[in-house]
C-alpha cells in the first residue's frame, strides 16, 4: 500500500531594506535657511539620523548589515600624526608636515626640504620602493636621533598615532644616535593613520545579549562595521600603484557573512546614531568643523527580517 507523500513549502523570510545615508545627518537639525551656523550642523564622525517618523515601518526582529558604501578621504597625514623632532649635539629641531594626502615619494621631499631649510648638515630621508621602508642618513658630520615632540613613552607609542610610527620606525628606535655608517632604518611600513574604521552604533546593538570583543585594550563595541583601509583585492605589488590611503579612493562592500543585530520587535527604529572611530578607539580625525570641510557622505545598507 502506497502513501501519498506530503510536501513542506519553504520560502525566504520577508525583510524590508533600512538604508541610510550620512548625509541625511542635519535634514531634522538645520533650519534649511539660506544662514547655517555650525552649532546646527553635525559632524561626520559623530551624529544621529532622525526624522518626523519612524525609518522604518513595522517591528523587524533582526537587522543585517548588507552593504557599505565608503569614499575613503581620511588623509594618512594628520594633526595626530604630523610631527617629530631631531635631535643633534647643540640642539633639537620639530618637524611639521603639513595636513594631507602623501605618498612616500612626496613626504620624504618635504621632510627633505624642511630640514635642508633649516638645518646646516642635516640628515636625509629617503624610501626603498622594493622594501617599503624609510631609511634616516645623517651627514657626515653629525650624528643625529629622534624622538616626538612631546618625548612620549611607550604606552604613548602604542595607543596614540605620531609620524615616526606612521613611517615605519619602532620606539626601541627612538632617542639612539645613529651615523652616516650605520643610518636608521625602519620597517616596512603602508603610512596611514589608522588602518581600519569601526562604524559603530549604540541604539542598533542596544539589544544584543553579546557584545562585540576586540583584542585591543580600547575595546569598541557596538560595531555594524571594520572597515580596513585597503582594496578587497590582495595587491602584489603595492610600490607600483600607491600604498593604501595615500590618495582618497572608494570602498564598497556587500557582506556575504553580515552581522546580525537583535532587535526588540516591540519597538519602532526612531533614530539611529552612528560614530566613525579610528584604530586608536578616537573618533575620527576630521577638519575643524569651522572651516566648513568634510568628507564625503557615506551610504549604509541594512536588510530588516521579521523573523
Amino acid at each position: 500500500m502506497f502513501h501519498e507523500q506530503s510536501t513542506i513549502n519553504a520560502r525566504q523570510p520577508a525583510s524590508a531594506f533600512l538604508v541610510l545615508d550620512s548625509n541625511d545627518r542635519n535634514d531634522a537639525n538645520a533650519n534649511l535657511s539660506t544662514v547655517v551656523s555650525v552649532a546646527n550642523l553635525q559632524n561626520w564622525n559623530d551624529f544621529r539620523l532622525q526624522k518626523p517618523a519612524p525609518l522604518i515601518d513595522g517591528y523587524a526582529k533582526r537587522l543585517g548589515i548588507a552593504e557599505i558604501n565608503f569614499s575613503w578621504a581620511i588623509p594618512n597625514i594628520t594633526p595626530r600624526n604630523n610631527t617629530f623632532a631631531i635631535d643633534y649635539s647643540g640642539g633639537s629641531y620639530d618637524v611639521v608636515v603639513p595636513a594631507g594626502f602623501y605618498t612616500a615619494t612626496e613626504l620624504i621631499g618635504v621632510i627633505n626640504a624642511d630640514l635642508s631649510a633649516n638645518l646646516a648638515n642635516y640628515p636625509v630621508f629617503s624610501w626603498s620602493s622594493s622594501q617599503l621602508a624609510m631609511t634616516i642618513t645623517p651627514n657626515a658630520a653629525l650624528p643625529v636621533s629622534v624622538k616626538t615632540i612631546s618625548g612620549g613613552t611607550f604606552a604613548d607609542y602604542v595607543f596614540k598615532p605620531n609620524l615616526l610610527k606612521t613611517m615605519g620606525f619602532g620606539f626601541t628606535q627612538f632617542n639612539t644616535v645613529f651615523t652616516s655608517a650605520a643610518p636608521l632604518v625602519g620597517s616596512t611600513t603602508k603610512l596611514q593613520y589608522t588602518a581600519f574604521v569601526d562604524i559603530t552604533s549604540t541604539k542598533l546593538n542596544y539589544s544584543a545579549d553579546v557584545k562585540d570583543g576586540s583584542s585591543a585594550k580600547k575595546n569598541v563595541s557596538d560595531l555594524l562595521s571594520r572597515l580596513y583601509c585597503a582594496d578587497e583585492i590582495s595587491v602584489i605589488n603595492m610600490a607600483s600603484i600607491g600604498t593604501p590611503g595615500s590618495r582618497p579612493f572608494q570602498i564598497h562592500r556587500q557582506y556575504a557573512n553580515p552581522k546580525y543585530l537583535k532587535q526588540n520587535p516591540n519597538q519602532m527604529i526612531d533614530w539611529v546614531d552612528i560614530q566613525v572611530v579610528d584604530e586608536y578607539g578616537d573618533l575620527v580625525y576630521i577638519p575643524d568643523p569651522a572651516t566648513g570641510r568634510s568628507y564625503p557622505d557615506f551610504q549604509i545598507t541594512l536588510l530588516a527580517s521579521e523573523n
